[in-house]
């Protein structure tokens, strides 16, 4: 994929961390992350990201023309699509789920892999690098 569909993303709340490391029964890695609606700079990056994307030609090869037309934004609404009351940490963020079936790299903020999974766990803040595929 083109390299313009990167992102990093500001700080971001990580929660269901318990397949970064180790896939599920799948195979995949994945977490969620939960992105301040006060970051207009990452949310910003993800809709750009996406509009790239719907027009990548590999993309298009893949999903055709019928993905164009009923494709669902991974960028949600905390606010609208969770119930804040039992789970005030939704409230004023976008969410996104990010999975992949090749293993991540973590590293800390000195740029040093994390072999450790309890070193990131459930609320704990961190900054993703994707690409929407």
């Amino acid at each position: 994929m083109s390299t313009d569909l990167k992102i990093v993303t500001g700080k971001a709340r990580l929660s269901f961390t318990q397949n970064l490391f180790t896939p599920d029964d799948k195979g995949s890695y994945s977490l969620l992350m939960l992105i301040p609606k006060t970051d207009t700079d990452t949310v910003n990056k993800i809709k750009a990201s996406i509009e790239a994307y719907k027009t990548n030609p590999k993309a298009v090869n893949i999903w055709g023309s019928k993905f164009l037309a009923s494709f669902k934004t991974p960028l949600r609404d905390g606010d609208t699509e969770r119930d804040t009351e039992k789970n005030p940490e939704y409230k004023g963020h976008y969410f996104v789920n990010v999975d992949t079936y090749t293993r991540p790299g973590v590293v800390n903020a000195q740029m040093q892999e994390i072999i450790d999974p309890s070193e990131v766990y459930n609320g704990c803040y961190g900054r993703i690098t994707m690409v929407p595929a």
